[in-house]
């Protein structure tokens, strides 16, 4: 089995994300999610991680600080993906790990 590694998304990561955007039923050009990802990579009230397996994206997780009125802030994904080809692996619940507890997006 190829091992997976979980990091900061990188801007040679945006065409692998757009696709997989597609996957989750979203559609988008690799141009407007790269413009996407830059972005929010300079929110420091979110966090956007990549999932790889033998040097290819296959999934990815967007997390985001939420401050609702009746609750205390928390940290919630804002979507997550993994490639059909490697689910059922743990990799979805390795993403979701990153933030169990509601730690903040850039933790």
């Amino acid at each position: 089995m190829i091992k997976s590694t979980v990091c900061l998304w990188f801007e040679r990561d945006a065409e692998a994300a757009a696709l997989l955007s597609a996957e989750l039923g979203y559609p988008v050009d690799a141009s407007t999610m790269r413009a996407r990802l830059a972005h929010l990579s300079h929110q420091d009230d979110h966090g956007i991680f990549v999932a790889c397996r033998g040097g290819r994206v296959v999934g990815w997780v967007h997390v985001l600080a939420t401050h609702p009125l009746q609750a205390a802030p928390r940290a919630e994904i804002g979507g997550l993906v993994v490639s059909a080809d490697s689910r059922s692996g743990g990799l979805g619940a390795a993403l979701v790990a990153l933030y169990s507890g509601g730690k903040s997006p850039r933790t």
